[in-house]
């Protein structure tokens, strides 16, 4: 039988049983293990997928791409905070819209002298 609640319903109640079910989660490493270990499986079968390489050098290199995959994420991430703070800042009005991160001074680069 399907589900009669809409999307707007089935939304919060998901929400509400994940923290529910975290709460009750004494040793999350522990319950995240079986996903941690799939993904570098994943890794290891994209990076040796005929398995030709040791065992510890598969396990090796695919920590290497996680660690590459995550600094990736990580780059991504500040960048669209850089953005957002460079956009916020021209929201206030800002004349240029620039943000020069290298300016500590506190003053205004296109603010002509007086």
């Amino acid at each position: 039988m399907a589900d009669a609640r809409s999307p707007a319903e089935i939304s919060p109640q998901a929400t509400r049983a994940v923290y529910t079910s975290w709460a009750s989660t004494v040793d999350r490493t522990a319950r995240t293990e079986p996903a941690r270990q799939a993904r570098l499986a994943n890794l290891a079968d994209k990076i040796d997928p005929h398995h030709k390489l040791s065992d510890e050098q598969r396990e090796r290199q695919a920590k290497a791409l996680r660690r590459a995959e995550l600094a990736g994420f990580a780059e991504r991430s500040a960048k669209k905070r850089r953005k957002a703070k460079q956009r916020k800042a021209a929201e206030k009005g800002g004349a240029s819209g620039y943000s020069d991160p290298t300016n500590t001074s506190g003053c205004d680069p296109d603010a002509s002298a007086a």
